[in-house]
């Protein structure tokens, strides 16, 4: 599966769902394929699963309890997150994931306890793992027609204590939930009246950026990626949000 990934121009990933000494589910990363984040080689295997256990009329929570999940990488901290909550009890996997990693390598998803998260999950990692890493080293050579082209910026503006590299920006006094726009030198730059911003023209106000970064932290303090989220409309914020 891993091998068929990277003959297809995806990151080199295969997983395999044993039930009973029966595969009952197998994967490989589609994420490209698909242009979809979460189609993680675990994932397809997951929804084989949970496919196999419909059409035989059985309980899918019985059988992931039961469920052996082979994966060449560590699975990443989403991945992890979802065979919690299917209750899956072992994870064998070969070589760690060091950027996202779920099982350790980041965060220990797998042992954590977490309540209302489903159950942790034993796993043994090792297996082949020098095969999985030069499968890996073979994609991340490559050129991947699948990436995005890279956009330039003219200009970058990092807004600390008020101040930008290379242009100044005083301080604004301004009411909670409301963003100021902040422009650097740029002919294209636009009120909040007109069209929106180039990326490099617009700032939030104090009180903003402190909602922005409450949000985050918030997720943090609850066991979340720290991301928070402003959805702003006619220079108000109308939209908030954290994982």
């Amino acid at each position: 599966m891993a091998k068929d990934a990277l003959e297809n121009g995806e990151v080199p990933v295969g997983c395999l769902m044993v039930y009973n000494n029966e595969v009952v589910g197998k994967g490989r990363n589609e994420v490209n394929e698909t242009k979809n984040a979460t189609r993680h080689a675990e994932m397809v295997a997951l929804d084989q699963v949970l496919e196999w256990c419909h059409r035989g009329n059985m309980e899918a929570r019985s059988v992931c309890e039961r469920t052996v999940l082979y994966v060449t990488v560590e699975p990443c901290i989403m991945c992890a997150g979802a065979l919690r909550l299917l209750n899956i009890p072992v994870v064998v996997y070969g070589c760690e994931n060091d950027r996202f990693g779920g099982c350790g390598s980041v965060l220990h998803i797998s042992s954590a306890q977490l309540p209302h998260t489903g159950t942790s999950f034993k796993c043994e990692s090792g297996y082949r793992a020098e095969e999985a890493v030069e499968m890996l080293k073979t994609f991340y050579k490559q050129e991947n027609p699948n990436a995005p082209k890279p956009k330039t910026r003219k200009e970058k503006i990092v807004l600390v204590e008020g101040t930008t590299k290379g242009n100044s920006i005083p301080p604004q006094s301004s009411q909670e939930g409301t963003l100021k726009w902040r422009t650097c030198s740029s002919s294209k730059n636009t009120s909040p009246s007109g069209a929106t911003p180039p990326a490099c023209a617009v700032q939030p106000g104090f009180s903003a950026a402190n909602l922005l970064w409450s949000s985050s932290l918030d997720a943090l303090e609850n066991g979340e990626v720290p991301v928070g989220c402003l959805m702003v409309y006619n220079n108000e914020v109308v939209r908030k949000g954290r994982n």
